[in-house]
């Protein structure tokens, strides 16, 4: 879809061969990785001294899972666009930190826990439980609206600070916004049936989720899809446009059946 948006004005960066992980062990210190994630650093490139994560699945997924965080006032990663091999790429910017602690949910609490944001609740500090909570709730609350079905437990990272942990900055919006939807949305901290009974048990422990979801009814899509078109010089062919059209439906359909 996104071959026909390419035109010589495009405001993007050409990624070589050799902006690529080149197996030097910096890379894990750069990047703040573990050797378990070391698997995936085939991925990253270097680029003007900062590290990106390089994807070419729903592309403008990225961009717009973005945009739709700063509108929720919640940290989340930088997406800009290149371009490999002829292919339009997404290129999420490293926000690890060094020096810093960075963990799953899991790493936390076990994997058989079911209610891990009640889990929290219980070890933190009110203050800082309800920063986690409100910015857990703004994930969740994008996460339906673009019917994320890949929200796993090693696609949430928490940072561990003074006063307990806080949601890192989020990432990975690739597999949503892709046609039908689950009727369970699961993540890594809780997993929520989304039809109107199971939602409105929810909704009386956590009301702020039916304010997020309400709020994000009512975004426009489609200027966001044009401001990205517009920021990279895109052409915003029918077929894009046709496309968030048809997914921005679904999606406020879904949360107006929920909420």
């Amino acid at each position: 879809m996104l071959q026909k948006t390419i035109n010589p004005d495009m405001k993007v960066v050409l990624l070589d061969k050799h902006d690529f992980y080149n197996g030097k062990e910096k890379w894990l210190k750069n990047l703040n990785y573990d050797k378990f994630e070391a698997h995936r650093l085939q991925n990253w490139a270097l680029v003007q001294g900062k590290y990106y994560y390089v994807k070419q699945q729903r592309v403008l997924n990225e961009q717009v899972g973005e945009a739709l965080a700063k509108k929720m006032w919640l940290p989340t990663s930088h997406n800009i666009l290149g371009i490999k091999n002829g292919q339009v790429v997404n290129m999420s910017e490293n926000f690890k930190e060094q020096g810093k602690v960075y963990c799953n949910p899991s790493q936390i609490f076990s994997y058989s826990d079911i209610d891990k944001l009640q889990l929290f609740k219980r070890i933190l500090k009110p203050d800082n439980y309800e920063k986690l909570e409100n910015d857990i709730l703004k994930m969740y609350a994008i996460d339906i609206y673009m019917r994320q079905m890949d929200r796993a437990d090693v696609n949430i990272l928490l940072e561990k600070n003074n006063d307990g942990y806080k949601l890192a900055p989020l990432y990975d919006y690739t597999s949503s916004m892709a046609g039908n939807y689950y009727k369970t949305y699961y993540n890594g901290i809780n997993d929520i049936e989304l039809n109107k009974a199971n939602m409105d048990k929810v909704f009386n422990m956590y009301p702020r989720l039916r304010v997020y979801l309400d709020m994000l009814s009512r975004v426009d899509l489609e200027k966001i899809v044009n401001d990205i078109c517009d920021e990279y010089r895109l052409i915003n062919t029918e077929d894009i446009k046709e496309y968030y059209k048809e997914e921005q439906e679904k999606s406020v359909n879904l949360v107006k059946s929920i909420i």
